[in-house]
């Protein structure tokens, strides 16, 4: 991972600017751990698409032009091959399923700490 990157995602984990949200990368409420990363991204490269509901996919925020968890064009430029593994209890686990599952999840401050020292 682009260290750079890392060191601003973590510090926007731990920030307390972001509320934690579930299920999409950024509800109303909140984002997720990988909607954090794409504010960062978007920060950085205004010109992206950013955040849009598309076309057929009600309710549903996207990033850029990629209808998965994490746009191409953030991937590259945070230097992830995937949408970040990480041990967890045991085994690898992607951060959005740690973002996402309530017996699991251990909130952004140690999703930090999990990249922090990980990736």
């Amino acid at each position: 991972m682009n260290q750079v990157v890392k060191a601003k995602w973590v510090a926007a984990l731990r920030s307390g600017e972001y509320k934690q949200t579930t299920g999409q990368l950024k509800k109303t409420e909140g984002h997720c751990c990988l909607g954090v990363l794409c504010e960062l991204h978007l920060k950085e490269h205004p010109e992206s698409k950013g955040f849009h509901y598309p076309d057929g996919l009600e309710g549903v925020v996207v990033y850029g032009n990629s209808p998965g968890m994490l746009a191409d064009e953030v991937r590259r430029w945070a230097g992830l091959d995937d949408d970040g593994k990480v041990m967890f209890e045991g085994s690898k686990k992607d951060l959005w399923t740690l973002n996402d599952s309530p017996s699991l999840n251990p909130g952004f401050s140690g999703i930090a700490d999990l990249i922090e020292a990980q990736l």
